[in-house]
């Protein structure tokens, strides 16, 4: 009973896989570690609705996809893949001019070109790690190139330009991105051209100057140290760039001619003063007038031995 109850739970997973396959939107690619350290590769599909689901794969192992949505190991090789062939066309575009430089006698050039080859392949290194570990092809390398009939100080600017065309398109393509794996390379992509820009600019500065061997500045940008040394040299350098030359000027004098004094002028003589204002007094004001008015009271008479009248008589008393 126990024999046939387990092939009725396998029958059922199996029919359960085929089921589901037939509304595969995306396919995958599991790579695990199979016996006597063989590599094993399961082929599996994603349902429309993204839900986790389970599937059986060659060897019969009952396996759960919880992510489903995860972009497939296949789509982020063929992401990694291209950013290979990418940098690997960079790589034999600079040997390519690096050598007809070096041929020119622009020791300069070659040399930051030899740096820039350098960065390309550490790049292409790490993607093709990738690829290895995962059992993919890793692309091959472009057949040598014959440099265009571009003169090498002129390169330079090309150069600039393409690098700044790198770095814009690595960051648009790594905010669309899904995987990790091929954000992280973008990263690299860009951080790398960045610098090779920042290069490219001190090299084609020396260009302009007419330098045709390393600068200290850009010796320093190549391998950047903090000696005492290489900060003198670049001080020196630049000091001597940017100095002002004074030509010696001789100023001979003019030659001094004895001048007559002008005769004197006359002087008018001065005007009499004007006689000072005289000051008038203002006429006094008239006094104020007093008139008396003499008031005439009729005193009562204080002569001794007359009788005081007065204007009411006693009233005489009555006879009684």
């Amino acid at each position: 009973m126990k024999l046939h109850a387990l092939a009725l739970c396998l029958a059922g997973t199996m029919v359960t896989a085929v089921a589901v396959r037939a509304d595969d939107t995306t396919h995958y690619q599991s790579v695990r570690s199979g016996p006597n350290g063989t590599t094993v590769v399961d082929s599996y599909s994603s349902t429309s609705d993204g839900t986790p689901y389970r599937y059986t794969t060659s060897s019969g192992w009952v396996r759960e996809v919880i992510y489903p949505n995860l972009p497939s190991e296949s789509y982020v090789a063929s992401r990694v893949q291209d950013l290979v062939r990418q940098n690997q066309q960079e790589v034999a575009d600079l040997q390519a001019m690096g050598g007809r430089a070096r041929t020119a006698g622009w020791e300069n050039i070659s040399t930051v070109y030899d740096v820039m080859i350098q960065d390309h392949q550490r790049g292409i290194n790490q993607a093709s790690t990738w690829l290895t570990a995962r059992n993919f092809d890793v692309p091959s390398m472009p057949s040598s190139m014959t440099a265009a009939d571009v003169a090498p100080e002129v390169s330079v600017d090309k150069q600039i330009q393409m690098h700044q065309m790198m770095f814009n398109e690595s960051l648009d393509n790594l905010h669309n991105e899904r995987s990790s794996t091929v954000r992280g390379l973008l990263l690299m992509n860009a951080a790398t051209a960045e610098r090779h820009i920042s290069l490219l600019e001190t090299l084609n500065r020396d260009i302009t100057l007419g330098r045709h061997n390393m600068s200290a500045m850009l010796q320093w940008e190549l391998n950047p140290t903090a000696s005492s040394d290489m900060l003198a040299r670049i001080e020196s350098e630049e000091s001597a760039l940017y100095k002002v030359t004074v030509a010696e000027v001789t100023i001979t004098p003019a030659p001094q001619v004895a001048e007559t004094p002008p005769a004197p002028e006359e002087v008018a003589p001065a005007p009499a003063p004007a006689p000072a204002p005289v000051a008038v007094a203002p006429a006094p004001a008239p006094a104020p007038q007093v008139t008396q008015n003499r008031t005439f009271v009729n005193q009562p008479s204080r002569v001794a031995g007359q009788r005081q009248t007065t204007k009411r008589r006693r009233a005489r008393r009555p006879a009684y």
